[in-house]
């Protein structure tokens, strides 16, 4: 996979991490009007956990963007073969360890924007069936014990790499998250009657 592929990929997601934190904001404008203070806490919940969210994704796509030039790598003397090795071991380690926080912290996200008024139909199924299925529920029928972490190719990393699709990876599952999170709160800037 080229590394403008996976870079592109990120960048968008971040680009739409972004967009919908702006419309949140927008959203929040209205809401604190109608019913002032009554939900900070789910605003500030919501709020440090998309700054949480977009922090994950950048640290995710710079471990991933770090990359040796391998073409001399037979060439190289044994001791730096095995320093390189357990660099790219702790690299994916980190990377895996970035990738579950961010769908913990999204599913967290999640709860407390449907709490909020007029955003009770927010859903981001990615994010969801990842943490319910790899992450969480791994021990019931519908729990997937995954077989490994996966770099993912231009999707970002995924949890499992089997069975096939049930992981879309990082990128795509956290594009959905911040389409789902602008689409409920612009639907409610454009029609303020429905925070209620």
């Amino acid at each position: 996979m080229p590394l403008h592929v996976a870079n592109d990929a990120a960048r968008r997601t971040m680009e739409t991490a972004q967009t919908s934190r702006d419309s949140f904001d927008a959203y929040r404008m209205l809401e604190y009007a109608k019913f002032g203070n009554a939900n900070d806490f789910f605003y500030k919940e919501v709020e440090k956990r998309l700054r949480q969210l977009l922090s994950l994704l950048k640290d995710v796509s710079a471990l991933r963007d770090f990359s040796a030039d391998l073409t001399y790598f037979h060439s190289w003397p044994t001791e730096q073969k095995n320093r390189f090795g357990l660099e790219q071991i702790e690299r994916a380690d980190r990377i895996e360890l970035l990738t579950e926080a961010f769908y913990w912290i999204a599913h967290r996200a999640s709860s407390a924007l449907r709490r909020m008024p007029g955003l009770k139909s927010f859903e981001a199924i990615g994010v969801r069936d990842v943490r319910n299925w790899m992450l969480e529920h791994v021990d019931k029928p519908s729990g997937i014990r995954w077989d490994g972490f996966g770099w993912g190719g231009p999707a970002g990393p995924t949890l499992a790499t089997v069975p096939y699709g049930r992981d879309k990876g990082l990128f795509v599952n956290a594009e959905e998250f911040f389409v789902e999170v602008q689409r409920v709160t612009s639907r409610c800037v454009k029609n303020p009657e429905l925070i209620s």
